[in-house]
């Protein structure tokens, strides 16, 4: 008995030394998103949340500079990778559960949108929900996923993607488990998380970092060779299409979550950066988030001059993501535009 009791032992010392050192292998994004997300202090004024162009175009503390002149203004934001809406709906819940609603919420409406990705509104649970969220809050969101609209014979559990009760119990204690064995090798990221480094979410996002000095903002250009092969990849990229039946789990994922963050006393605002090489079809795409959602929009290119929108085309760093230039014509632009909300 002696090695099944070691093994036993040994597994159960690495899921106890995971659950509380929450040294789990993912993204930086997630670590720190869950550390604003819990830590104890009240709701920001502005919270900007959406996916990593979200994390890339806004610079919280330069845009409290922007909007405190005579009013203090908190600002913070949380982002997620790629288009899993329910990441972003839990992170977003555990924020209201533990810190309230900020007054203000502008939220980017995020869904699958490459082929490469996971099937739009897949997978239900990620590995960042497991690690980071209580196996209540996991059924609750589980519970609201219902059988494919063009499909409607098939149960949902038959879906790709899907996590039954006993396989979110396992996955959950595997996950804590394998942060146990990459306890040495993620311990340095949790320390930066618990400083006030976690505010800026990512090592490549901006976060005090703006404006730049004079001059900075030269080296950052992507020369044009760098840029072969934006534009198809932009090509490739669905359609919102919220109307459409392969988008209503996320459409209602979505409304969910704007109703809990009103609910709480905040106010949701939806928000659009401006991809590089903007057609037609971008603005099809903000047009019908509007509709979809019945909220107001801030569409930040209708906004700008001719000359910032030059100025902005020379300043992603791939893409779908902003360099820190592109990030401090950005968070100027929408902090104009935000100052009458705050005031």
């Amino acid at each position: 008995m002696v090695p099944p009791l070691f093994a036993a032992s040994l597994l159960a010392g690495l899921v106890l030394l995971g659950l509380k050192a929450e040294t789990y292998p993912l993204s930086s994004v997630y670590h720190c998103g869950y550390e604003v997300a819990r830590q104890d202090k009240p709701a920001a004024n502005i919270l900007f949340i959406g996916n990593s162009f979200t994390g890339s175009a806004i610079d919280t503390l330069y845009m409290e500079e922007l909007l405190g002149d005579d009013h203090p203004v908190t600002v913070e934001k949380l982002a997620t990778l790629r288009g899993n809406v329910v990441d972003l709906r839990m992170l977003m819940r555990t924020y209201i559960e533990n810190r309230g609603a900020p007054d203000l919420v502008m939220f980017q409406p995020i869904a699958v949108r490459f082929a490469s990705q996971s099937p739009a509104g897949r997978p239900v649970h990620s590995n960042a929900n497991l690690a980071f969220n209580d196996l209540e809050d996991l059924f609750s969101i589980r519970a609201n996923v219902n059988a494919d609209e063009n499909d409607d014979s098939m149960p949902p559990w038959t879906q790709k993607g899907y996590r039954t009760s006993l396989a979110l119990v396992v996955d959950q204690q595997a996950s804590r488990a394998s942060a146990g064995l990459s306890f040495l090798r993620m311990a340095g990221m949790r320390q930066i998380c618990r400083s006030e480094q976690k505010e800026r979410l990512s090592g490549g996002w901006p976060w005090g970092d703006l404006p730049l000095a004079a001059g900075d903002e030269d080296a950052l250009h992507v020369a044009p060779e760098h840029r072969e092969g934006w534009d198809e990849t932009l090509s490739t990229r669905q359609p919102l299409a919220w109307s459409s039946h392969e988008r209503s789990f996320e459409r209602e994922q979505l409304l969910q979550t704007f109703a809990e963050i009103e609910a709480a006393g905040g106010k949701v605002m939806l928000i659009d950066f401006p991809s590089f090489g903007y057609d037609d079809a971008e603005a099809e795409d903000i047009a019908d988030t509007a509709d979809a959602f019945r909220r107001p929009i801030l569409n930040v290119r209708s906004t700008m001059s001719p000359d910032e929108i030059a100025a902005l085309a020379m300043h992603y760093r791939d893409p779908l993501h902003f360099d820190f230039a592109g990030a401090e014509i950005i968070t100027r632009r929408v902090a104009t535009e935000l100052k009458r909300h705050v005031r």
